[in-house]
Protein backbone atom coordinates (compact mmCIF):
# COMPACT_ATOMS: atom_id res chain seq x y z
CA UNK A 1 0.00 0.00 0.00
CA UNK A 2 1.17 3.43 -0.83
CA UNK A 3 2.37 6.34 1.70
CA UNK A 4 -0.45 8.92 1.61
CA UNK A 5 0.83 12.16 0.50
CA UNK A 6 0.36 13.74 3.87
CA UNK A 7 2.49 11.11 5.26
CA UNK A 8 5.33 12.07 2.93
CA UNK A 9 5.02 15.61 3.39
CA UNK A 10 5.29 14.80 7.18
CA UNK A 11 8.69 13.16 6.40
CA UNK A 12 9.80 16.18 4.45
CA UNK A 13 8.97 18.79 7.15
CA UNK A 14 10.06 16.59 9.80
CA UNK A 15 13.63 16.45 7.66
CA UNK A 16 13.52 20.26 7.13
CA UNK A 17 13.66 20.90 11.05
CA UNK A 18 15.83 18.58 11.91
CA UNK A 19 18.26 20.35 9.28
CA UNK A 20 17.28 23.58 10.57
CA UNK A 21 17.61 23.06 14.48
CA UNK A 22 20.91 22.09 13.78
CA UNK A 23 21.94 24.72 11.90
CA UNK A 24 20.98 27.04 14.47
CA UNK A 25 22.50 24.39 17.15
CA UNK A 26 19.50 24.63 19.38
CA UNK A 27 20.07 20.86 20.87
CA UNK A 28 16.96 21.55 22.95
CA UNK A 29 14.72 22.13 19.97
CA UNK A 30 16.55 19.12 17.98
CA UNK A 31 15.92 16.43 20.68
CA UNK A 32 12.10 17.88 21.04
CA UNK A 33 11.74 17.39 17.04
CA UNK A 34 13.17 13.76 17.40
CA UNK A 35 11.15 12.92 20.17
CA UNK A 36 7.67 14.02 18.37
CA UNK A 37 8.91 12.36 15.17
CA UNK A 38 8.98 8.71 16.44
CA UNK A 39 4.80 8.25 16.46
CA UNK A 40 4.90 9.43 13.04
CA UNK A 41 7.74 7.42 11.45
CA UNK A 42 5.70 4.70 12.76
CA UNK A 43 2.41 5.02 11.90
CA UNK A 44 4.14 5.83 7.83
CA UNK A 45 7.21 3.83 7.72
CA UNK A 46 6.20 1.22 10.10
CA UNK A 47 3.10 0.78 8.16
CA UNK A 48 4.85 -0.36 5.21
CA UNK A 49 7.64 -1.83 6.86
CA UNK A 50 4.43 -3.79 9.05
CA UNK A 51 3.15 -5.22 5.60
CA UNK A 52 6.06 -6.19 4.17
CA UNK A 53 7.09 -8.81 6.80
CA UNK A 54 3.17 -9.71 7.51
CA UNK A 55 3.00 -8.05 11.23
CA UNK A 56 -0.34 -9.19 12.51
CA UNK A 57 -2.61 -6.16 12.22
CA UNK A 58 -4.30 -6.94 15.88
CA UNK A 59 -1.06 -6.12 17.08
CA UNK A 60 0.60 -3.43 15.33
CA UNK A 61 -0.48 -0.95 17.97
CA UNK A 62 2.33 -1.78 20.26
CA UNK A 63 4.70 -0.37 18.05
CA UNK A 64 3.04 2.97 18.42
CA UNK A 65 2.99 2.50 22.04
CA UNK A 66 6.88 1.97 22.34
CA UNK A 67 7.20 4.91 19.66
CA UNK A 68 5.73 7.41 22.20
CA UNK A 69 7.64 6.16 25.21
CA UNK A 70 10.72 5.85 23.77
CA UNK A 71 11.72 9.32 23.31
CA UNK A 72 10.95 9.59 27.40
CA UNK A 73 13.01 6.42 27.88
CA UNK A 74 15.93 7.92 25.33
CA UNK A 75 16.10 11.37 26.43
CA UNK A 76 15.36 10.60 30.63
CA UNK A 77 12.62 12.74 30.65
CA UNK A 78 11.62 13.05 34.86
CA UNK A 79 8.05 12.15 35.04
CA UNK A 80 5.43 13.58 37.82
CA UNK A 81 2.74 11.47 38.09
CA UNK A 82 0.98 12.49 41.18
CA UNK A 83 -1.07 15.09 42.14
CA UNK A 84 -1.92 16.17 45.33
CA UNK A 85 -3.95 19.41 44.13
CA UNK A 86 -7.43 18.20 44.21
CA UNK A 87 -8.74 21.43 42.46
CA UNK A 88 -6.51 20.26 39.31
CA UNK A 89 -8.07 16.91 39.17
CA UNK A 90 -11.37 18.51 39.53
CA UNK A 91 -11.39 21.06 36.54
CA UNK A 92 -9.37 18.77 33.94
CA UNK A 93 -11.78 16.23 34.55
CA UNK A 94 -15.19 18.72 34.21
CA UNK A 95 -13.29 20.28 31.53
CA UNK A 96 -13.03 16.99 29.71
CA UNK A 97 -16.56 15.88 30.74
CA UNK A 98 -18.10 19.23 29.37
CA UNK A 99 -16.46 18.55 26.01
CA UNK A 100 -17.79 15.20 26.31
CA UNK A 101 -21.35 16.44 26.45
CA UNK A 102 -20.88 19.11 24.10
CA UNK A 103 -20.75 16.29 21.29
CA UNK A 104 -23.40 14.36 22.77
CA UNK A 105 -25.20 13.44 19.59
CA UNK A 106 -22.61 12.20 18.04
CA UNK A 107 -21.52 10.49 20.69
CA UNK A 108 -25.27 8.66 20.89
CA UNK A 109 -24.50 8.12 17.27
CA UNK A 110 -21.78 6.76 17.43
CA UNK A 111 -22.77 4.37 20.26
CA UNK A 112 -26.33 3.52 18.01
CA UNK A 113 -23.88 2.65 14.79
CA UNK A 114 -22.08 0.35 17.15
CA UNK A 115 -25.31 -2.52 17.26
CA UNK A 116 -24.44 -2.94 12.94
CA UNK A 117 -20.37 -3.53 13.60
CA UNK A 118 -19.33 -7.20 14.31
CA UNK A 119 -19.95 -8.27 17.96
CA UNK A 120 -17.05 -9.02 20.07
CA UNK A 121 -16.50 -11.75 22.41
CA UNK A 122 -14.72 -11.19 25.80
CA UNK A 123 -11.00 -11.82 24.78
CA UNK A 124 -11.36 -9.07 21.83
CA UNK A 125 -13.30 -7.04 24.21
CA UNK A 126 -10.49 -7.07 26.24
CA UNK A 127 -7.35 -7.06 23.84
CA UNK A 128 -9.32 -3.71 22.90
CA UNK A 129 -10.04 -2.62 26.32
CA UNK A 130 -6.20 -2.76 27.06
CA UNK A 131 -5.00 -0.73 23.31
CA UNK A 132 -7.05 2.16 23.93
CA UNK A 133 -5.99 2.54 27.70
CA UNK A 134 -2.33 2.04 27.20
CA UNK A 135 -2.96 4.61 24.15
CA UNK A 136 -4.23 7.18 26.08
CA UNK A 137 -1.71 6.82 28.64
CA UNK A 138 1.42 7.30 26.16
CA UNK A 139 -0.39 9.83 24.28
CA UNK A 140 -0.59 11.85 27.81
CA UNK A 141 3.04 11.36 28.32
CA UNK A 142 4.23 11.88 25.15
CA UNK A 143 2.04 15.21 24.45
CA UNK A 144 2.09 16.70 27.65
CA UNK A 145 4.82 14.94 29.95
CA UNK A 146 7.25 14.77 27.09
CA UNK A 147 6.39 17.87 25.43
CA UNK A 148 6.24 20.86 28.22
CA UNK A 149 9.44 19.20 29.59
CA UNK A 150 11.02 21.07 27.10
CA UNK A 151 9.85 24.68 28.26
CA UNK A 152 10.94 26.34 31.12
CA UNK A 153 7.77 28.91 31.32
CA UNK A 154 5.27 27.43 28.51
CA UNK A 155 2.72 30.10 27.85
CA UNK A 156 -0.20 30.04 25.82
CA UNK A 157 1.71 29.96 23.02
CA UNK A 158 3.29 26.47 23.67
CA UNK A 159 -0.24 25.24 24.66
CA UNK A 160 -1.62 25.99 21.34
CA UNK A 161 1.23 24.52 19.23
CA UNK A 162 0.93 21.51 21.52
CA UNK A 163 -2.91 21.23 20.71
CA UNK A 164 -1.94 21.89 17.12
CA UNK A 165 1.00 18.74 17.24
CA UNK A 166 -2.33 16.49 19.05
CA UNK A 167 -4.49 17.13 16.16
CA UNK A 168 -1.87 17.04 13.44
CA UNK A 169 -0.88 13.09 14.70
CA UNK A 170 -4.65 12.07 15.06
CA UNK A 171 -4.73 13.49 11.31
CA UNK A 172 -1.54 11.98 10.20
CA UNK A 173 -3.14 8.10 10.75
CA UNK A 174 -3.83 7.00 7.41
CA UNK A 175 -6.88 5.47 8.22
CA UNK A 176 -8.49 8.97 9.70
CA UNK A 177 -10.58 10.17 6.93
CA UNK A 178 -12.68 7.14 7.90
CA UNK A 179 -12.28 7.72 11.32
CA UNK A 180 -12.60 11.63 11.76
CA UNK A 181 -14.65 14.15 10.15
CA UNK A 182 -13.34 18.21 10.76
CA UNK A 183 -15.25 18.63 14.01
CA UNK A 184 -13.42 15.74 15.42
CA UNK A 185 -10.07 17.68 14.86
CA UNK A 186 -11.47 20.88 16.52
CA UNK A 187 -12.18 18.74 19.64
CA UNK A 188 -8.74 17.32 19.24
CA UNK A 189 -7.17 20.57 19.30
CA UNK A 190 -9.40 22.13 22.79
CA UNK A 191 -8.80 19.05 24.41
CA UNK A 192 -5.20 19.09 23.56
CA UNK A 193 -4.80 22.49 24.51
CA UNK A 194 -6.92 22.38 27.98
CA UNK A 195 -4.83 19.91 28.69
CA UNK A 196 -1.68 21.24 28.14
CA UNK A 197 -2.90 24.96 30.08
CA UNK A 198 -4.12 22.74 33.16
CA UNK A 199 -0.65 20.84 33.45
CA UNK A 200 1.38 23.83 33.35
CA UNK A 201 -1.42 26.01 35.24
CA UNK A 202 -1.44 23.65 38.61
CA UNK A 203 1.46 21.10 38.56
CA UNK A 204 3.09 18.51 36.52
CA UNK A 205 1.29 15.67 37.65
CA UNK A 206 -0.06 13.59 34.76
CA UNK A 207 -2.42 11.32 36.38
CA UNK A 208 -5.07 13.70 36.40
CA UNK A 209 -5.07 13.99 32.43
CA UNK A 210 -4.65 10.59 31.92
CA UNK A 211 -8.34 10.26 33.95
CA UNK A 212 -9.52 12.97 31.79
CA UNK A 213 -8.61 11.15 28.81
CA UNK A 214 -10.01 8.19 29.79
CA UNK A 215 -13.60 9.83 30.41
CA UNK A 216 -13.35 12.14 27.08
CA UNK A 217 -12.96 8.57 25.20
CA UNK A 218 -16.24 7.01 27.09
CA UNK A 219 -17.78 6.25 23.98
CA UNK A 220 -15.33 3.93 23.00
CA UNK A 221 -15.64 1.76 26.01
CA UNK A 222 -19.44 1.80 25.70
CA UNK A 223 -19.27 0.62 22.05
CA UNK A 224 -16.75 -1.81 22.94
CA UNK A 225 -19.18 -3.02 25.69
CA UNK A 226 -22.20 -3.16 23.77
CA UNK A 227 -20.58 -5.14 20.63
CA UNK A 228 -19.64 -7.42 23.06
CA UNK A 229 -23.14 -7.62 24.90
CA UNK A 230 -24.37 -8.30 21.19
CA UNK A 231 -21.86 -11.01 20.74
CA UNK A 232 -23.16 -12.90 23.67
CA UNK A 233 -26.90 -12.21 22.98
CA UNK A 234 -26.37 -13.63 19.52
CA UNK A 235 -24.70 -16.48 20.96
CA UNK A 236 -27.27 -16.93 23.37
CA UNK A 237 -30.19 -16.88 20.72
CA UNK A 238 -28.06 -19.09 18.41
CA UNK A 239 -27.62 -21.65 21.37
CA UNK A 240 -31.48 -21.62 22.03
CA UNK A 241 -32.18 -22.32 18.26
CA UNK A 242 -30.08 -25.29 18.40
CA UNK A 243 -31.64 -27.00 21.46
CA UNK A 244 -34.98 -25.84 20.53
Amino acid sequence: MEMPFKQKLGIYIILLLIIFTLVIQETSLLILIIGMSFPLLTMSIGFRLFNIVKFPVRYRYIPLLFSMLVPIILFQIPITWVSVDFLYYLVVISGAGLLLLSRIRSVKKSIEVSSVLEPINLQVYFSQLLKITTLIICEELLFRAFYFSFFSNPGIFEVLIGGLLFTYYHYYNRFAISLFHFTDYIYHFLLGSFFGFCLIYFDNGIIPLILAHLIYNVTDYLTLTKRTISYYRWKGVKSFDENA
